[in-house]
């Protein structure tokens, strides 16, 4: 190979296979190949002195150092065989020693431009001489020193440290980029939330009962004059006791409308920040948080919603037919007009049975109570909005209020110029 090369995966994976007796592999991050062709030289690791050290920055993979796939996959290896990995935060130069030759290389951020084809885009040089001996010692990785005694990756990369990279990545991945195509962006990393949930007190105790079911005939003055509404359900009727899943496990809890408040509240105090005049924020990154827990609310909503229809729907026939038979006397003397076209010469058991049937209907549990419903839109926050300096005063008063660190407070808005997705 010429002295100046190009570190492409091809020829790292080759080198990596190549090896006989040592591999010292310093790198910001790592892509799937290379991950491949170290994670199988685990298995040889007694007679194959084997050091890879990279960092344990999420950014790393958003800037295209490396990929998710190989960092999960390089600790798939390491957890197989026993492997050992370590860290060194910040490292940014590539350094491949196989045996004798040595490959120092500039790592690619592939976010801002395409990693090294061939000879003519070289990024690496190539040293096979004995000079390599100073860089392992440098690293930790010759015969005669140990971890602790190079200049850099003295501590260990853990399974936990890989794996906050994978949640990290899970929550903001990567995205492919069209290096061709630029332009001058916003970000921010909060968004607006409409998060609604309507349907859920079950406060309507009392239902309506028809005017023209009153015994009041078919005057419709008198019949505007009136209303009734009854009282069908008394204070203990809207708690039921259902079964919740928690971080303990299963247990029984008293479920009514205080209970159901206290969730939806602690809901938006967990994730909303409510900005006066503007709107509720929710930082992206807790999205996926949000959802899961406004899902886990629905379907509380929805099972406190069923349970509670079964368990009311006797006490509202009962009620239904004490309604009807009160009112019976009345409407048999001076019936609706439409029970005549029911049947032409009702009986007074025919109205008695058509009154029932009303009465049920206007008392019928699913008109009392709709069924639950949970309404949630993300929307973006405008450029307009960040350049507007009262709307950034109340956003950063807000936050303040609810603890967020003033470092943060400075990193939640960033224009800059960056290249766009690929379509």
């Amino acid at each position: 190979m010429s002295t100046f090369a190009a570190a492409t995966d091809h020829l790292l994976a080759g080198m990596i296979q190549q090896a006989r007796q040592r591999i010292v592999f310093i790198s910001p991050g790592v892509t799937e190949a290379v991950a491949e062709a170290l994670g199988k030289r685990f298995s040889e690791e007694g007679m194959l002195s084997l050091t890879i050290i990279l960092d344990a920055d999420p950014e790393v993979y958003r800037l295209g150092y490396g990929t998710m796939e190989g960092i999960s996959a390089l600790r798939k290896y390491a957890d197989q065989f026993g492997g050992t990995l370590r860290c060194q935060p910040g490292v940014r130069i590539g350094v491949l020693i196989s045996d004798e030759q040595t490959l120092i290389f500039s790592p690619t951020p592939l976010l801002i431009e395409e990693g090294p084809k061939g000879s003519e885009t070289p990024n690496a040089i190539l040293l096979a001489t004995q000079s390599n001996s100073a860089i392992a010692e440098a690293a930790g990785a010759s015969d005669t020193s140990l971890p602790l005694d190079g200049e850099i990756g003295k501590n260990a990369l853990t399974p936990q440290d890989i794996k906050a990279v994978e949640d990290d990545l899970t929550r903001l991945p990567p995205a492919p980029f069209d290096l061709e195509r630029q332009a001058k962006v916003f970000s921010s990393k909060l968004q607006y939330v409409d998060f609604e949930v309507s349907h859920y007190k079950f406060s309507k105790k009392e239902a309506t009962i028809p005017s023209e079911l009153l015994g009041l005939g078919d005057d419709d003055d008198l019949r505007e004059q009136w209303r009734n509404n009854v009282r069908v359900l008394g204070p203990d009727a809207l708690r039921v006791t259902l079964t919740i899943d928690t971080k303990n496990g299963p247990r029984e809890v008293s479920v009514d409308q205080k209970f159901l408040e206290r969730e939806r509240k602690k809901i938006e105090e967990d994730f909303i920040v409510t900005l006066p005049g503007y709107g509720a924020l929710l930082f992206r990154d807790r999205q996926k948080d949000f959802e899961q827990r406004k899902d886990a609310f629905l379907s509380l909503l929805e099972k406190y919603h069923e349970i509670l229809l079964k368990e009311i729907e006797e006490k509202l026939k009962k009620a239904a037919e004490g309604i009807a038979n009160n009112l019976a006397p009345r409407v048999i003397q001076n019936p609706p007009a439409r029970y005549r076209f029911l049947t032409p010469n009702p009986t007074a058991q025919d109205i008695l049975s058509f009154l029932k049937s009303d009465i049920e209907k206007a008392l019928e549990g699913s008109t009392l109570f709709k069924k639950p419903l949970v309404r949630c839109v993300f929307k973006d926050i405008s450029y307009q909005s960040f350049k507007n300096d009262q709307f950034r005063e109340r956003l950063y008063a807000a936050l303040k209020k609810r603890n967020i660190p003033e470092r943060a407070l400075n990193d939640i808005f960033r224009e800059s110029l960056a290249v766009l997705e690929k379509k």
